[in-house]
C-alpha cells in the first residue's frame, strides 16, 4: 500500500513537470510570433 502511494506521488510529479514544459512550450511560441 505505501509503495503503491510512494509510486502515485512520482507518477504525479512526472505528470506536473511535463504539463509545466509544454506551457512553457506554447507560451514561448505564443511570444515569437507576436514579435
Amino acid at each position: 500500500m505505501n509503495f503503491f502511494f510512494e509510486n502515485r506521488k512520482r507518477e504525479w510529479k512526472a505528470m506536473l513537470s511535463l504539463w509545466l514544459i509544454l506551457a512553457m512550450l506554447l507560451a514561448g511560441t505564443a511570444i515569437s510570433s507576436k514579435f
